[in-house]
């Protein structure tokens, strides 16, 4: 921007009107993100946090008794909460617009629920060198997630999963 002589009458150009847009730019963008960083700060920092823990804890000796139950729980919390809201009653009726049919959204909502139980046993696949906590987390994961959405499917909330899936992981913890 070129500074201009203060004796000279100044006539609005283009240059104002970026001034005034990037002035008025925080007041109208601000409000408007301000959920979608408020969901990330409460919601989804701190279960990528709780996941790098589960996954941490996997690297443990014992898996199954200490890895496996550490990502299961952090899952049954996830997966109940999201099962719930997506299978509310209020809502089954706008989900039913979607392009994507209920079925096919159930199967995606069970396929990211194994892909998650995978990814938390993964490191402890790749430091034992085995198998073995990729298929315990592909049956675990697997059993979790379907459970959840069928309960929710069931029942319209959360809760109901919630309580079933949380004595299914202290029936399988303590086993």
């Amino acid at each position: 921007m070129q500074i201009q002589d203060p004796t000279e009458p100044h006539t609005p150009g283009l240059e104002d009107l970026e001034d005034d847009l990037a002035a008025a730019l925080p007041e109208t963008q601000g409000p408007r993100f301000y959920p979608l960083i408020q969901r990330w700060a409460l919601h989804v920092v701190p279960f990528l946090l709780l996941a790098a823990a589960a996954a941490f804890a996997g690297l443990s000796g014992d898996y199954r008794h200490i890895g496996s139950p550490a990502a299961l729980l952090l899952l049954v919390f996830a997966l109940s909460a999201h099962a719930g809201r997506c299978e509310a009653r209020g809502l089954l009726s706008l989900t039913a617009t979607t392009a994507t049919p209920p079925m096919l959204r159930r199967a995606a909502f069970a396929v990211a629920g194994l892909a998650w139980s995978l990814l938390l046993a993964l490191p402890a696949a790749i430091v034992r060198g085995s198998g073995e906590p990729l298929l315990l987390a592909l049956t675990t994961g697997a059993a979790a997630s379907a459970a959840a959405m069928t309960l929710a499917a069931l029942t319209g909330s959360s809760f109901a999963p919630r309580v079933v899936l949380l004595i299914a992981w202290y029936v399988y913890f303590s086993s």
